[in-house]
């Protein structure tokens, strides 16, 4: 789990899984589109390999388009630090 402190005031920390939600596995490549507005990552590679033939680039989160994707520093720099 990684423990955020945001400088917001209504939320001072948060806890999220290393995890990827859709194969309960530690993500290799932490991501998210540039159009999500939430800390929490998905896995990039488990993402384009269920959703290739799909043609359904909906974050697997907040449901929007995803247009690029963008590998999150903090949850890839923790995840590096668990092998």
């Amino acid at each position: 789990l990684i423990k955020a402190k945001l400088s917001d005031k209504l939320i001072q920390s948060e806890s999220f899984s290393l995890k990827d939600d859709l194969s309960c596995k530690y993500m290799k490549y932490p991501g998210r589109g540039e159009f999500c507005r939430h800390f929490m990552c998905f896995c990039i590679e488990t993402y384009i390999f269920l959703n290739t033939k799909k043609f359904k680039f909906l974050c697997s989160i907040c449901k929007l388009p995803l247009g690029k994707f963008y590998i999150d520093g903090l949850f890839n720099n923790k995840l590096k630090g668990t092998n």
